[in-house]
């Protein structure tokens, strides 16, 4: 498509590129998304938007609309794995964290695998990726109300109770005694004195000091 060969080859090398720059930014940008909105509500909104991004994509009709896009999809896919990551983690056990991270990797090679048998029904290649990367995001209001906030986020901003519940509602669905959640009420205000006296940083102030811009 676009005659992408020969002597425009270079074409498809810069989009891949212009993606994985996109990815790059979008874990620095979800870092503060995550700690300043919750994991929860950053994940969920980083799907969504690359959801969109890959429908669009699907529909574009020059290269250089695909590549802009793509650099969209790089920034939220980024988002997503960054965030993702610690957010599935931190809900299960020692014992299971390899598996739990590994999940991720699967689901997303496990749509293309299953596609095979059937790609050959679809006209375009790109139609495969709306279907693969579309679909999946239409289950998310399903799940939001399964999926908690991270417990150590909730702690963190002194929404203690709520941590506490979370907590509850985790034991209780693992047939477990529900924890001592004193733990996370200790965890809320060490934090709250350490961070009493400390400046909210951001990029920004990267570019204040000559030396450091």
């Amino acid at each position: 498509q676009w005659d992408l060969v020969c002597k425009n080859r270079w074409i498809s090398f810069t989009i891949t590129t212009v993606q994985m720059t996109g990815a790059l930014i979008g874990g620095f940008i979800v870092g503060h998304l995550g700690d300043r909105f919750g994991r929860k509500t950053s994940l969920y909104t980083m799907l969504l938007m690359h959801a969109v991004f890959v429908a669009v994509s699907a529909f574009s009709n020059s290269w250089q609309l695909l590549a802009a896009v793509r650099f969209a999809i790089g920034v939220t896919g980024g988002s997503v794995t960054i965030v993702g990551f610690p957010a599935s983690i931190e809900f299960v056990g020692k014992r299971w964290r390899a598996l739990i991270s590994a999940l991720p990797v699967w689901s997303a090679t496990a749509p293309f695998v299953a596609l095979l048998p059937t790609s050959f029904l679809i006209a375009a290649i790109l139609n495969i990726l709306f279907v693969e990367h579309v679909g999946p995001p239409m289950l998310m209001p399903l799940i939001w109300s399964i999926v908690p906030e991270s417990i150590r986020w909730l702690a963190v901003k002194g929404r203690t109770e709520e941590a506490s519940k979370v907590a509850r509602r985790i034991a209780k669905r693992n047939n477990k005694t529900p924890p001592d959640t004193a733990i996370v009420v200790m965890i809320a205000e060490e934090e709250r004195t350490l961070n009493s006296n400390l400046y909210g940083y951001s990029f920004i102030d990267l570019l204040r000091c000559k030396r450091l811009a």
